[in-house]
């Protein structure tokens, strides 16, 4: 995680993030909605514009955020240990399985959601293709508003580290993934900046015919199919 910031530096981070947010994304990287159509072959045409070229995916990622909570705990030092299921599917699918574990936040706490959004960001790196984004945590409660506001004074920093990791993505021209009530929530959170600021997102319920168990396996699941789809395009 980031250095602690003072309050100062909270403030001009908060007021950076608004202006980067109120900056227009669609306009600083233009991309179309997605389709209707979610045939292979439209896939990996929206799958070549976010990215700004066709061909393989070769670097794709499946990032998972959790709180270093009691509830976590077990599920988080499975995963690390890199032995369980989800580290064998990620493989199958040639893709690089993070798991970032984030500290527990108090609601209203805006400097640890700040921390949460920088330390998210870190998840989209250089080459990457294609990033696959679920929590650990439970289900993002209706009443967190789907602004700036309202994230930073969720008290959940693993929905501040999904909200980075996906606002990364879309000023790096990385195609995204996922499920869940966090994954929904960023789409949102995006959307709330700018209608067109998460063109570059599609949910694995638009690519799957049913969902393939929990959170994770589901991502995974989508980026497989991403993956295959990638392939088929020639243009």
């Amino acid at each position: 995680m980031p250095a602690a910031l003072t309050r100062e530096e909270t403030v001009e981070n908060i007021a950076a993030l608004q202006n980067l947010l109120a900056g227009n994304l669609s306009q600083s990287v233009p991309l179309p909605p997605v389709s209707a159509d979610q045939s292979p072959a439209a896939v990996a045409r929206w799958l070549a514009t976010v990215r700004g070229r066709s061909g393989a995916l070769r670097h794709p990622r499946l990032a998972l955020f959790g709180q270093s909570n009691a509830r976590n705990q077990e599920k988080l030092a499975a995963l690390q240990k890199g032995d369980d299921a989800l580290s064998r599917l990620a493989e199958t699918v040639n893709s690089d399985l993070q798991i970032y574990e984030v500290p527990v936040a108090a609601a209203g706490d805006e400097t640890a959601l700040l921390q949460a959004i920088a330390f998210g960001m870190t998840a989209v790196q250089p080459g990457l293709d294609v990033l696959g984004l679920g929590s650990l945590d439970e289900e993002v409660p209706t009443t967190i508003a789907p602004t700036l506001t309202g994230l930073l004074h969720s008290g959940r920093s693993d929905l501040g580290a999904l909200c980075g990791a996906a606002l990364a993505a879309r000023l790096a021209r990385v195609a995204v993934t996922g499920t869940g009530s966090a994954y929904d929530y960023a789409v949102n959170w995006l959307q709330n900046a700018d209608p067109a600021a998460a063109h570059h997102m599609i949910a694995a319920s638009k690519l799957l015919e049913e969902s393939t168990g929990d959170t994770a396996t589901t991502v995974a699941a989508a980026m497989a199919y991403l993956k295959s789809a990638a392939a088929l395009h020639t243009e």
